[in-house]
């Protein structure tokens, strides 16, 4: 297998090999006038490739005098040069490349466009303009100038939404990447950028729907993908900032960033330090945001499995921690030349967080049966994390390109716990480790204008090594305490996979085109893991290897025509896998033919109503965490075993959808519907007592259904210069579990989100905003009616401007975990008073949070059999004194 998969990686690569041509640096300059011979400004001028694929390597815009200059390194015999404006015709010259003569000289006489562009909407002075998959947003007529970085600038954009910690979406689609002029150089992590780069230096943005990275896949490829392209001016955009924060306490932090965009680099850099909480609130800078989506980008289903700990959430609620966080990274993006690109990211991060949480649990509806647990406990976290990346890309040529991607990512977390519960001492000290490293290389070949194949490789490795000390120890025969003795329990995961994709693209007409693919997936899992009693002596092991080998084969066709689109796609897949388990001298193994298939169908009645269904029907894999049989010591109050099955999970599900989406006006409405069921899913023992909850997961044929409906409506009022904002969603959820000596227990979960959100500033130099969520959750089933909970959190926002430069900010808080109980309902009231010099290249924040001192925020979680009801506390009253300097 090892000879095997080296041939078939050093095979993979010979196909990336090139050979670099020489290459002379042409100068093409001149001048864009009317018909009045007036200079134009603001002109795109395009340098593209003469062939079929009509690639763009370089690009000018006009200065106030019409004047326009690109310097370009290349190889060819000629170019096009072409002019591009939306009020203005489209011209095009062809250039030809002489060895003797480098410098060039062409001018272009416009004039304005009489005929309507197509597919584009063109009202008196447009907010947007929308051509084919493309967005054009008019930034003068959307922002005031008031905005200091990008996030303030997407706020005012129609159609965008901004979560609370960065993210984007449009038109109801999660945006992947934010590009700087065309290039990715944030990498997925675009917070980083959208949060910190000067929004003066932002001439347009564009909204790009079903985007390709990959240029030779244009016009083939269709996905969901949705990417915002920041436009700069020309030349070099030299900004940066530097930040110091002083608070009560001996608090403080330390920020500066260094970002450059121009043509031939763009890079961006930042350093940090705080301890006043500022990782999850109330700066340009998220850890939480920056750990998910690392972590995110790594897994899909690569990483090794985890056995031990909480470690999906490294960091503790905000308001509530005490932290000491360093923070550094550095992307770089330098254009080498017109074929090839390379793009560098290093991020590492430490902390050091505290978090103090008392919580109350309760367990069974009866008054005598009832299981009580109260605990006050202190979590001390520690993480560590360190990522890097390198991608290349390469086009050998007009038709050929190659790109390869490697990644390095390691994080190092610990977490100790230290409390009572029910009146006794514990304590719990979890290390948790995850190494991962991936190369990424793809190969493709625009065959003609209809047809095009890539080639993928992929190797990963991952290995995770946990332990877990339990300081008051358990009594695996009797589950009950054993006081003055401790447990141990570690493992050691692994993961190594091998993943090879060939995707053939063709493009059968205008309306219709066809993708095949044949891939793949082998991995290998380890799993060894050792379970210590109070004597020190070995309970419970595992010493497990999991082989699986997945050949598939899909096909996908995809056809629109002017008001519906039909997307069908079918994949065989054999799943053969290799189960040894040497503790308990088990072995399986088998080879079964597995099939997915799923269809899309969406139809516009016009350009603005749409209506989208979908039916799938999957066969997956089952899940490496839930095939081991001896017990694992998860956590203080989890010890976790299955029973092996090793059926695949099957399910359905179908959706419709429809969309609203009025840009011009900026409305939009969405109404949703999904049916999930899944066929045969793990049927969740629990057995529960004061101290242990003990989860055995059985491979059961029993199905579980969801059944998911969703609103969601947004609307900007002109005349009262008003945004408003409602989403929506009810769930409803059948599926089966037993706790304790229960009959089988089949449940009912209902639950309701609701938010909505009002902005406004229809009241000279006020602005107000209230955002208000209701949440509901009741779970029944037919022996009582279980819990239900039902909480409110409003977050009520005034600022007052008035002037330009200066800008008083109130924020208050109320939530109402349980409406039930208004026990542990918090108000919280932050304030603030930013003020800046004429330039705005200085400026002074005064702040203050919890100005009213509270002590603790509440919170209430609950499921079919028990309700906690949660109390974190607060940092006491902050006052913050901040000085900004940009350049």
């Amino acid at each position: 297998m090892v000879k095997l998969r080296n041939y078939l990686t050093i095979t993979f690569f010979s196909l990336f090999l090139s050979i670099a041509l020489g290459q002379k640096e042409i100068m093409v300059s001149g001048t864009v006038t009317n018909d009045l011979n007036e200079p134009i400004p603001n002109i795109d001028v395009l340098l593209k490739t003469n062939d079929s694929l009509s690639l763009i390597v370089a690009f000018a815009i006009t200065d106030d005098f019409g004047r326009f200059k690109i310097i370009h390194q290349t190889n060819r015999k000629s170019l096009l040069l072409v002019t591009s404006s939306l009020v203005h015709e489209t011209l095009t010259k062809k250039i030809v490349i002489d060895k003797n003569a480098l410098k060039i000289i062409e001018n272009f006489k416009l004039k304005n466009r009489v005929e309507e562009l197509e597919e584009v909407e063109i009202r008196a002075a447009p907010r947007v303009i929308v051509k084919n998959d493309t967005t054009i947003f008019n930034l003068e007529k959307l922002t005031d100038g008031t905005e200091r970085v990008v996030e303030e600038i997407l706020q005012k954009l129609p159609g965008v939404v901004i979560d609370s910690r960065g993210r984007l979406q449009f038109k109801g689609k999660n945006v992947s990447n934010v590009l700087l002029d065309g290039d990715n150089l944030f990498n997925g992590n675009y917070t980083v950028g959208t949060k910190r780069i000067n929004a003066s230096h932002i001439k347009g943005i564009e909204a790009i729907e079903n985007f390709e990275e990959n240029s030779l896949l244009q016009g083939l490829s269709e996905n969901d993908i949705v990417a915002l392209n920041l436009k700069f001016g020309k030349g070099v955009s030299l900004s940066g900032d530097a930040e110091a924060s002083y608070a009560n306490g001996n608090r403080f932090s330390l920020n500066t960033t260094v970002i450059t965009v121009s043509k031939p680099l763009k890079a961006f850099g930042i350093a940090s330090f705080n301890s006043i909480g500022n990782d999850l609130e109330n700066s340009n800078f998220d850890a939480t945001e920056f750990i998910d989506k690392l972590r995110e980008q790594h897994s899909n289903g690569l990483d090794a499995p985890s056995y031990v700990g909480d470690n999906s959430n490294l960091f503790p609620e905000n308001n509530s921690i005490s932290n000491n966080e360093y923070f550094g990274s550095i992307n770089l993006l330098p254009k080498i030349s017109d074929t090839e690109t390379l793009r560098l990211n290093i991020d590492a991060l430490a902390d050091r967080s505290l978090e103090q949480r008392s919580q109350l649990t309760l367990i069974g509806n009866g008054e005598n049966d009832t299981i009580r647990i109260e605990e006050r406990n202190s979590n001390l976290i520690k993480p560590n994390y360190f990522n890097s990346s390198i991608y290349f890309q390469k086009f050998a040529s007009s038709s050929k390109s190659w790109t390869t991607t490697i990644k390095f990512s390691k994080l190092r977390n610990e977490r100790q716990l230290l409390g009572i519960r029910n009146e006794q001492q514990q304590g719990e000290n979890t290390i948790f480790n995850d190494v991962f490293v991936s190369n990424n290389s793809t190969y493709t070949l625009r065959i003609d204008d209809t047809k095009a194949l890539k080639l993928e490789g992929l190797m990963a490795y991952s290995e995770k090594p946990e332990y877990l000390t339990l300081f008051s120890g358990i009594d695996f025969n009797t589950y009950s305490p054993i006081l003055g003795e401790s447990n141990n329990q570690s493992s050691f995961s692994r993961k190594q996979q091998v993943r090879l994709i060939s995707n053939y693209y063709q493009k059968i007409s205008e309306n219709d085109k066809f993708n095949l693919k044949l891939k793949t997936t082998y991995f290998k899992n380890t799993l060894r893991s050792t379970l210590s009693n109070t004597e020190g002596n070995t309970a419970f092991e595992n010493d497990i290897d999991y082989e699986v080998l997945v050949p598939e084969i899909s096909a996908e066709y995809f056809l629109k025509l002017s008001n519906f689109s039909f997307r069908p796609s079918i994949k065989l897949k054999l799943f053969t896998y290799n189960y040894n388990d040497a503790t308990l001298s088990r072995n399986h193994n088998n080879s079964k033919g597995l099939m997915d298939a799923y269809v899309r169908f969406n139809y516009h009645f016009d350009k603005r109503n749409s209506i989208s269904t979908r039916l799938e029907y999957l066969n997956e894999i089952p899940n490496e965490e839930n095939l081991y049989t001896n017990f694992i010591l998860r956590s203080n109050r989890r010890l976790v075993t299955n029973e092996l099955n090793f059926e695949n999970l099957r399910s359905s599900s179908a959706s419709i959808y429809y969309n609203y989406n009025n840009l011009i006006k900026d409305t939009n409405l969405s109404l949703g519907f999904r049916y999930n069921k899944n066929n045969n899913t793990y049927l969740i023992t629990n057995t529960i007592n004061s101290y242990v909850n003990v989860i055995t997961n059985i491979g059961f044929n029993n199905s579980s259904v969801d059944r998911i409906w969703s609103f969601n409506f947004s609307k900007y009022i002109n005349p009262l210069r008003s945004t408003i904002r409602f989403n929506s969603s009810y769930n409803n959820s059948n599926y089966v579990n037993i706790v304790n000596d229960s009959e089988l227990r089949f449940n009912t979960m209902e639950s309701l989100n609701t938010h909505l959100a009002i902005g406004t500033s229809f009241i000279g130099k006020f602005l107000f905003g209230n955002n208000l969520t209701y949440t509901k959750t009741d779970f029944s089933n037919f022996v009582d009616e279980g819990f239900s909970n039902q909480g409110i959190i409003n977050k009520f926002n005034v600022t007052y401007v008035p002037k330009s430069n200066l800008r008083i900010v109130n924020n208050l808080n109320y939530t109402v975990p349980n409406l039930d109980n208004g026990s542990n309902n918090t108000l919280t009231l932050n304030s603030s008073i930013l003020l800046e010099n004429k330039k705005k290249t200085i400026s002074y924040t005064l702040e203050g949070r919890n100005l009213l001192n509270q002590s603790f925020i509440g919170n209430v979680s609950n499921n079919d059999f028990s309700t906690t009801i949660i109390a974190e506390s607060l940092f006491d009253r902050l006052i913050l004194l901040t000085i900004n300097f940009k350049y």
